[in-house]
Protein backbone atom coordinates (compact mmCIF):
# COMPACT_ATOMS: atom_id res chain seq x y z
CA UNK A 1 0.00 0.00 0.00
CA UNK A 2 2.90 2.38 0.75
CA UNK A 3 4.24 2.03 -2.81
CA UNK A 4 0.84 2.97 -4.20
CA UNK A 5 0.66 6.08 -1.98
CA UNK A 6 4.17 7.07 -3.05
CA UNK A 7 3.25 6.69 -6.73
CA UNK A 8 0.20 8.97 -6.33
CA UNK A 9 2.04 11.67 -4.40
CA UNK A 10 3.14 14.73 -6.45
CA UNK A 11 6.88 14.80 -7.15
CA UNK A 12 9.32 16.83 -5.12
CA UNK A 13 10.83 19.94 -6.75
CA UNK A 14 13.78 19.22 -9.02
CA UNK A 15 17.22 18.99 -7.41
CA UNK A 16 19.33 22.12 -7.90
CA UNK A 17 21.10 22.01 -11.25
CA UNK A 18 18.51 19.79 -12.98
CA UNK A 19 18.35 20.42 -16.73
CA UNK A 20 15.44 20.09 -19.12
CA UNK A 21 16.10 17.21 -21.58
CA UNK A 22 14.59 19.26 -24.44
CA UNK A 23 16.43 22.60 -24.22
CA UNK A 24 19.08 21.77 -21.56
CA UNK A 25 18.01 24.88 -19.61
CA UNK A 26 17.91 24.77 -15.81
CA UNK A 27 14.56 23.74 -14.30
CA UNK A 28 13.27 26.16 -11.67
CA UNK A 29 11.87 24.97 -8.37
CA UNK A 30 8.86 27.32 -8.55
CA UNK A 31 7.56 25.94 -11.88
CA UNK A 32 8.31 22.57 -13.40
CA UNK A 33 6.80 19.64 -15.26
CA UNK A 34 7.68 15.97 -14.78
CA UNK A 35 7.48 12.80 -16.86
CA UNK A 36 7.73 9.47 -15.03
CA UNK A 37 8.87 6.05 -16.15
CA UNK A 38 8.81 3.65 -13.22
CA UNK A 39 10.86 5.35 -10.50
CA UNK A 40 12.74 7.62 -12.93
CA UNK A 41 11.66 11.26 -13.13
CA UNK A 42 12.44 13.62 -16.01
CA UNK A 43 11.99 17.32 -15.20
CA UNK A 44 11.10 20.00 -17.77
CA UNK A 45 11.23 23.78 -17.53
CA UNK A 46 8.06 24.36 -19.59
CA UNK A 47 4.90 22.41 -20.32
CA UNK A 48 5.54 22.93 -24.04
CA UNK A 49 8.84 21.06 -23.65
CA UNK A 50 7.10 18.19 -21.84
CA UNK A 51 4.59 17.97 -24.69
CA UNK A 52 7.31 18.07 -27.34
CA UNK A 53 9.28 15.37 -25.49
CA UNK A 54 6.27 13.05 -25.35
CA UNK A 55 5.41 13.61 -29.01
CA UNK A 56 9.02 13.00 -30.21
CA UNK A 57 10.16 10.54 -27.55
CA UNK A 58 12.19 8.34 -29.91
CA UNK A 59 14.09 11.37 -31.21
CA UNK A 60 14.97 12.62 -27.70
CA UNK A 61 15.94 9.11 -26.60
CA UNK A 62 18.45 9.01 -29.44
CA UNK A 63 19.61 12.61 -29.08
CA UNK A 64 20.11 12.54 -25.28
CA UNK A 65 21.02 8.83 -25.08
CA UNK A 66 18.14 8.10 -22.71
CA UNK A 67 17.19 4.55 -21.78
CA UNK A 68 13.40 5.00 -21.66
CA UNK A 69 10.84 2.42 -22.76
CA UNK A 70 7.77 4.61 -22.37
CA UNK A 71 6.55 7.50 -20.24
CA UNK A 72 3.76 6.36 -17.92
CA UNK A 73 2.62 9.53 -16.15
CA UNK A 74 3.06 13.29 -16.29
CA UNK A 75 2.74 16.10 -13.76
CA UNK A 76 2.70 19.89 -14.01
CA UNK A 77 3.26 21.96 -10.89
CA UNK A 78 -0.12 23.21 -9.74
CA UNK A 79 -1.98 20.02 -10.66
CA UNK A 80 -3.61 17.93 -7.92
CA UNK A 81 -1.71 14.80 -8.95
CA UNK A 82 -0.27 12.71 -11.76
CA UNK A 83 -2.03 12.14 -15.08
CA UNK A 84 -1.53 9.19 -17.45
CA UNK A 85 0.67 10.25 -20.37
CA UNK A 86 -1.77 8.88 -22.99
CA UNK A 87 -4.66 10.84 -21.47
CA UNK A 88 -2.57 14.02 -21.30
CA UNK A 89 -1.60 13.75 -24.97
CA UNK A 90 -5.17 13.00 -26.08
CA UNK A 91 -6.44 16.08 -24.24
CA UNK A 92 -3.98 18.28 -26.18
CA UNK A 93 -5.46 17.34 -29.54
Amino acid sequence: MEKRKEKLRPPKPPPKGTRCPVCMGFVREDYYCVAREGRDLYYFDEEEHLKRFLEDLSEYKRLRKLNIKSIEDVFVKGWEGWKRAEIYLSELK
